[in-house]
């Protein structure tokens, strides 16, 4: 399943395989028990006007909810950065019990809403399923307006398959899907994202007689995050150095196997900037082994270039 969804899901944890089919499989499966002929949308639409038979109406609202959700986890990933004073072009990595990451351009904030589920519930979940729960002590309790925002943007996309063609329906299934997951791992710029919005915006578009004209305002749209998001990774690169703030540091701080250019310790946080050719995602991994269990999270400065080294 990793290898199949890979390519468009952009992670390895095997949640998103399970979840990806889970929500299409009932999406499609669910979707005629809301049919604008059926009982419940009947009923609803005695109970409010609101509830109109218009597939594009709902789909438009499902847009809206997701792009809401996406917007306040941006949000909450800038309030952590402000929280302790450092830069919006940082990592945020918390590591008790496991080290989970989030960031501007990838959010893992509603995720830890999961783990909090999990939690509360004394649900079992497998190692390899990451559910962002060292995560949770960090981030603002706004952030479970997810629960809120996600079954919304579910219920109304389910009704938003009404009165499409089998093909329309099929995409707008996968589209949804993709952006759904995209709101608890990846946030606006992830991959997921940008496919899922892609999906949704083109068939949100697309009129009774197709043509290519239909799609060029959603590309536009669908490119213009893409180009933000490397904006974004660019703009916050810093290829002098990378710099570590670690966050109530509990022992002394050491660094072994890099050129440690400064290192200095300020209102309960430990600045540290080393030297070094390696990538993000390197780094993050020594880093995990250096501070465990000598303070309970950090940030990190990204170097994009690194990348191609």
């Amino acid at each position: 399943m990793l290898t199949l969804t890979h390519p468009f899901l952009e992670g390895s944890s095997q949640g998103k395989s399970i979840l990806f089919f889970g929500l299409m499989g009932t999406l499609l499966l669910f979707y005629p028990f809301f049919n604008f002929d059926g009982r419940i949308m009947k009923t609803l639409k005695n109970t409010s006007f609101v509830f109109s038979n218009s597939s594009r109406n709902y789909l438009k609202i499902t847009i809206i909810v997701i792009l809401i959700a996406y917007l306040i986890g941006l949000a909450l990933e800038i309030l952590i950065r402000a929280k302790y004073g450092v830069s919006i072009f940082t990592t945020f990595v918390s590591l008790n019990p496991t080290l989970n990451t989030s960031g501007i351009v990838h959010s893992h904030i509603y995720k830890s809403m999961i783990g909090a589920l999990v939690t509360y519930l004394g649900l079992y979940v497998p190692p390899s399923i990451h559910t962002g729960t060292s995560l949770i002590s960090y981030v603002s309790p706004l952030a479970y307006i997810v629960f809120i925002l996600f079954p919304l943007a579910y219920i109304t996309g389910i009704i938003s398959l009404n009165e499409r063609k089998d093909i329309n329906r099929l995409i707008l299934a996968f589209s949804l899907t993709t952006a759904l997951i995209g709101i608890f791992d990846g946030g606006l710029f992830s991959i997921p994202a940008v496919i899922g919005l892609a999906g949704l915006l083109g068939v949100y578009s697309i009129k009774k007689v197709p043509s290519f004209k239909d799609l060029v305002k959603p590309s536009i749209i669908i490119i213009l995050i893409i180009i933000i998001r490397f904006s974004i990774l660019i703009a916050g690169t810093n290829t002098d150095y990378y710099e570590i703030t670690v966050i109530e540091p509990m022992k002394t701080i050491e660094i072994p196997g890099y050129d440690i250019i400064d290192m200095k310790t300020e209102n309960n946080k430990t600045i540290i900037q080393i030297k070094s050719n390696e990538n993000e995602k390197q780094i993050l991994n020594n880093m995990n082994a250096i501070l465990k269990n000598k303070c309970s999270a950090f940030f990190i400065s990204w170097n994009f270039w690194a990348w191609f080294y």
